[in-house]
């Protein structure tokens, strides 16, 4: 009687022990179900976070990639435009400046009719177009040019006369006449000329004889550009 409740005893036991085992590995296995759901749903919203990142980049690249385009398509309209500008008609952006200013430094005396005013201080000279030795500009290429040209008279009642000359041919004028002593005078005068390579202009007393060019102070100045090419 003793031994069977022993053995009894010690059966309920381990039946009690592998139940509380058991319980425990199922415990342990739920937990682990569960993190593995919890896990689960983590690589989810993850991926789902991944795959809207991944749409944004799409979208950002599409964004950049049409920007480009839109950026290479104002460039080449820009490059046209310009090309077109540049072209119009026949005239172009100047490939290189003609510009000039130069002046009388003295007086001169006794100038006759038809006498070239040779304007011996050169101021500013690019493109070397104008000769400070002989007064005469001459044009390097063709183009519309501006000339102006001023000059003195005073000290004594006297008349003078100038105008602007291209090759030989009288374009515009002007006057300087001192009605008596003490009164001075200035002339001037301004022109837009179509130029061809080789033309010269100078600027040449006219009409009056024996004429005092007065260069001190510095009233007597010659200068001209060219405003475009064709």
């Amino acid at each position: 009687m003793t031994f069977g409740y022993s053995i009894g005893v010690i059966a309920f036991t381990l039946v009690v022990v592998y139940a509380t085992s058991l319980e425990d590995d199922v415990a342990h296995l739920i937990e682990e179900v569960k993190q593995l759901k919890d896990d689960k749903d983590n690589m989810l919203s993850r991926l789902n976070q991944l795959e809207e990142e991944n749409k944004y980049h799409r979208t950002f690249n599409e964004h950049l990639i049409e920007e480009n385009r839109q950026l290479a398509k104002l460039v080449s309209n820009i490059s046209t435009g310009l090309d077109a500008v540049k072209h119009r008609g026949r005239r172009s952006f100047l490939e290189a400046p003609y510009a000039f200013t130069a002046m009388l430094d003295h007086n001169v005396e006794h100038s006759g009719i038809d006498q070239t005013v040779i304007f011996n201080k050169v101021l500013l000279n690019d493109g070397n177009g104008y000769n400070n030795h002989t007064g005469v500009f001459t044009a390097q290429i063709d183009g519309v040019y501006m000339f102006y040209f001023a000059f003195g008279a005073g000290y004594e009642a006297h008349r003078l006369w100038m105008h602007i000359v291209v090759d030989g041919s009288q374009k515009v004028s002007g006057v300087a006449d001192t009605l008596q002593a003490g009164h001075d005078a200035q002339g001037t005068n301004l022109v837009f000329l179509h130029l061809h390579q080789g033309d010269s202009v100078w600027v040449a007393t006219y009409a009056i004889a024996d004429v005092k060019i007065y260069g001190v102070p510095p009233f007597t100045t010659f200068s001209g550009m060219l405003m475009y090419q064709y």
